[in-house]
C-alpha cells in the first residue's frame, strides 16, 4: 500500500468516527427527552 492509500484510510476512519460521535451526541438528548416524557 502506498502512503496515499494509508492517509485515505485514516481520513475515512476519522470521518466515520466524527459522524458516529455526532449521531450519538444528537440522539442521546432525544432518548433522554423520551425517558422524561414516558410515564414510569
Amino acid at each position: 500500500m502506498s502512503n496515499q492509500n494509508v492517509d485515505h484510510v485514516i481520513e475515512k476512519k476519522k470521518t466515520n468516527h466524527v459522524i458516529y460521535s455526532a449521531s450519538i451526541a444528537y440522539s442521546a438528548p432525544i432518548d433522554v427527552q423520551r425517558a422524561d416524557r414516558s410515564p414510569l
